[in-house]
């Protein structure tokens, strides 16, 4: 049987002939991380073994091989580095890393309870950056927590993010690549697993990294997770079954558009969950995208202005009506002038002539016209013009004059012209475009 010899983890016992050990550092369920100074070159690295309780699986083995394999494949600078894989003399795998000095965001999280929205974003940034570089080279952690996201520090004072503990990530294609574990086995950590995790769904991908992830937001800004229970059997049904408190009832003034994306990461389907880019941009502070489809398809910003043709085209349709209705109007007083009667049309106000556009676009539109179109000065007449309506639809409110001369006879209407014709050589009718 494989097992690690007691002697052989002890300040100052020499592994593989080159790394000296100097102090236990961290202890987890299933390794425990040392560090060690190569008797060499002096430098530090950091050593993980299995546990006692491990040694002897040759699972364990699998998963601490996986683990090396998983890093090596993501490389990104916020996961933490894999340098190689040894053995013991035992026979039992060991890792070789660089030692990571600060602590990890479950100590952060156990003196601080809750994080600032500053502190939110410089640690969750860079987290789900080395998530979504897991993502795209194929590789779902599976056990994001707060234990297996460090917050490392330098001599300068420089302050980083790394993410550890690939032991039991999912290699390959998210949706076609054999799982590494036996059907029926939970993997992860209770208290942080996908609902789809805790069924052991074979087809496990990103999106349960986004429910872990979610966790993780929601226990930062709330002070505890949404899905504790005093045993694991309360807490994998309320991941099931149970619906969990919001967000934003336990911290009402979180940043605007982050308790909703947060609580749509801790979707039971796992269809509902959004993007990581999506929980990026809502941590930058901008809105997320159901938001910003709801603000484009509102916001006056986003309607698009009438371009100069059309404004030229409006104000000059504008101004041939104006001018048609002057010569009316003329012809009108000049009937008057010739039978000594007062015409009823002299004194109508006509209905006033529409155009789509506000006061503001006119004013732009006159401004356009002056520099694109000659001026047409109609002439003086006492008819009343209003300002924009709609186009007349009827010769209701147009009246003809009382006695016309034989020279104002109106002319005939053109063939094909679909409206009343007059005089004025404006043809009236129902058409509203």
């Amino acid at each position: 049987m494989l097992e690690v010899l007691p002697e052989e983890l002890e300040p100052g016992a020499v592994i593989a002939g080159k790394y000296r050990l100097e102090r236990e550092v961290g202890r987890g369920g299933m390794g425990v991380v040392w560090s060690c100074t190569h008797t060499v070159t002096g430098k530090a690295f950091a050593l993980k073994f299995l546990s006692a309780a491990r040694a002897a699986e040759p699972k364990s083995h699998e998963r601490m091989v996986r683990e090396a394999r998983a890093a090596c494949t993501v490389r990104h600078p916020n996961v933490a580095e894999i340098l190689d894989v040894l053995e013991l003399d035992s026979g039992v795998p060991f890792l070789v890393m660089d030692l990571l000095e600060g602590e990890s965001l479950a100590g952060r999280l156990a003196r601080e309870k809750t994080l600032s929205p500053s502190a939110l974003r410089a640690i969750f940034l860079p987290v789900i950056d080395a998530v979504s570089a897991a993502h795209q080279a194929g590789v779902v952690h599976r056990d994001l927590k707060p234990e297996n996201v460090f917050l490392t520090t330098s001599h300068q004072g420089v302050s980083g993010v790394k993410v550890v503990d690939f032991g039991v990530a999912k290699l390959g294609s998210f949706t076609d690549a054999p799982s590494n574990t036996t059907t029926g086995e939970l993997v992860g950590t209770p208290i942080y697993m996908a609902p789809e995790q805790v069924f052991a769904d074979r087809d496990i991908d990103g999106r349960a990294d986004v429910w872990a992830l979610g966790v993780l937001l929601y226990e930062s800004l709330a002070g505890k997770p949404p899905t504790a229970g005093e045993t694991v059997g309360q807490v994998l049904k309320a991941i099931t079954r149970e619906p969990l408190v919001p967000l934003e009832d336990l911290v009402p003034d979180a940043p605007t558009g982050l308790s909703d994306v947060v609580m749509r990461m801790l979707s039971k389907d796992r269809d509902g969950r959004p993007s990581l880019d999506e929980v990026r941009r809502v941590l930058e502070g901008e809105p997320s995208t159901t938001m910003a489809v709801a603000t484009s398809q509102t916001s006056p910003a986003s309607r698009k202005p009438l371009s100069s043709f059309a404004i030229v085209a409006t104000v000059a349709a504008v101004l041939l009506v104006l001018v048609g209705v002057g010569r009316y109007a003329a012809r009108a007083r000049g009937s008057e002038a010739s039978t000594g009667t007062t015409s009823s049309a002299a004194s109508t106000v006509l209905p006033v002539v529409s155009s789509p556009s506000s006061s503001a676009l006119a004013a732009q539109a006159a401004q356009v016209a002056a520099a694109s179109t000659p001026a047409i000065a109609p002439e003086p007449t006492k008819v009343q013009v209003g300002s924009v309506a709609a186009r007349p639809t009827s010769m209701a409110g147009v009246a003809a004059p009382a006695s016309a001369s034989p020279e104002a006879k109106p002319s005939p209407a053109p063939s094909g012209s679909g409206g009343a014709w007059h005089g004025s050589g404006i043809v009236l009718s129902h058409d509203r475009k």
